[in-house]
């Protein structure tokens, strides 16, 4: 299921642009904001409404153009299609599909149905991806090797991606129409908790140009730590006359004393350079980061040595991973809402801190890419420059009367 799993795919996926769920197990009545992913826009999502289990889901970045072609999805299938274009490159299809085990032959029949409508969008390239339950490493038993055939479609999965207690299995697929098109696929490890069966995350790279969201480097002062006395003491010691005397030109004046004052703080305030990324969740640390280095090494030992004792310490360590993930955001959105209670500073300080607990801004704050005559804009400028000029087209002031002075 989706849900109690939000917080440890907010750390582990940010970094992708497309998510892509099955067996979701959301209904109808779960809220779109109970379900939400930071830098993601609302989910497309295909809930099962008559029993439990199953659903499709799929998150896409912000910065991304997508559209939802319903016209593509078949009732009986569980799907989901999204119209994708991206910067200069020609628009794609996306599906995502889940099949559940052990379903009738009339299912495979919606299922080739659904592809002969995308088909015939007369749109060229088609990614599809989901869990399919058809194991492709046994192809003689595939009941959806020949749906692929039909359609020119390529699987590039080839490492087990589901393990039972006696097995594993290649069922979750990653299939195009165009080889050129997928760059990479490699399946991933199990981050969620799971106990003996599970499914292991796959991950895909598309040949095509999007924004890039670049990181940045900041400075923060640990101002709680400065020697205060130290930073008095060299302001003490600087003979002000001879500094202002030296020179008549205020701006260099200025320049010169902001120099100074920094080269001071910085040494007697501690201060540090840190790596600022816009997609990490805001409660994402130092100790976060380790610890989840600390299980991709675990992992890759269990991977290779591939014995009981090495998969019982991934085990540990990613529940490990798991919990600290969960009791880091519980202790920061604590701190937050402890200030919250407690502050006597102003208005704006209050409010700062209330949306930060509520995180209201962080999933706006993004305008989504804008569609203009068919060409997609997504660069900040432009999109004022567009809104500018639908704006001022809107008004149209008739100033034939006006006199002249």
């Amino acid at each position: 299921s989706l849900e109690p799993k939000l917080d440890l795919i907010n750390v582990e996926l940010q970094h992708l642009d497309i998510l892509c769920f099955t067996e979701t197990w959301l209904k109808p009545d779960v809220l779109e904001n109970d379900v939400l992913l930071d830098n993601f826009v609302k989910p497309f999502r295909h809930d099962r409404v008559d029993r439990m289990g199953g659903g499709v889901a799929v998150y896409v970045k912000s910065c991304l153009s997508a559209k939802r072609r319903c016209d593509l999805e078949v009732n009986g299938v569980e799907s989901v299609w999204l119209e994708l274009k991206l910067k200069q490159n020609r628009p794609f299809l996306l599906g995502t599909f889940y099949r559940p085990p052990n379903s009738p032959q009339h299912l495979l029949n919606l299922i080739e149905h659904s592809f002969d409508l995308a088909s015939d969008t007369g749109i060229e390239t088609i990614v599809i991806v989901g869990d399919f339950n058809d194991d492709q490493m046994n192809p003689r038993q595939s009941k959806m090797k020949e749906i692929f055939t039909r359609y020119g479609m390529t699987q590039f999965v080839e490492e087990p991606t589901n393990f039972c207690e006696n097995s594993a299995s290649i069922i979750d697929l990653v299939l195009s129409n165009k080889l050129n098109v997928v760059d990479l696929v490699h399946v991933g490890q199990p981050f969620l908790p799971a106990n003996i069966r599970f499914h292991s995350p796959v991950y895909g790279i598309l040949k095509f140009q999007k924004s890039s969201n670049t990181c940045f480097k900041r400075k923060i002062w640990l101002y709680d730590r400065g020697d205060y006395d130290l930073f008095r003491r060299m302001l003490s010691d600087v003979n002000w006359n001879d500094f202002i005397e030296s020179s008549n030109n205020v701006d260099v004046l200025v320049e010169r004393f902001s120099e100074l004052l920094i080269d001071f703080a910085s040494k007697a305030i501690p201060n540090k350079n840190i790596t600022v990324r816009k997609t990490d969740p805001p409660w994402m640390n130092n100790y976060i980061r380790r610890t989840i280095r600390k299980r991709n090494r675990i992992y890759k030992k269990a991977k290779k040595a591939n014995s009981p004792e090495n998969w019982l310490q991934f085990r540990r360590s990613r529940n490990k991973t798991v919990n600290v993930i969960r009791n880091e955001k519980t202790k920061f959105y604590d701190k937050l809402i402890g200030k919250l209670r407690t502050t006597m500073s102003s208005t704006k300080i209050w409010w700062n801190l209330a949306y930060r607990i509520t995180n209201l801004k962080s999933r706006d704050m993004n305008i989504p890419p804008i569609n203009l005559n068919s060409s997609i804009i997504e660069d900040d400028k432009q999109k004022t420059e567009a809104f500018n000029d639908y704006f001022a087209s809107q008004s149209n002031i008739d100033d034939s009367n006006k006199t002249t002075a």
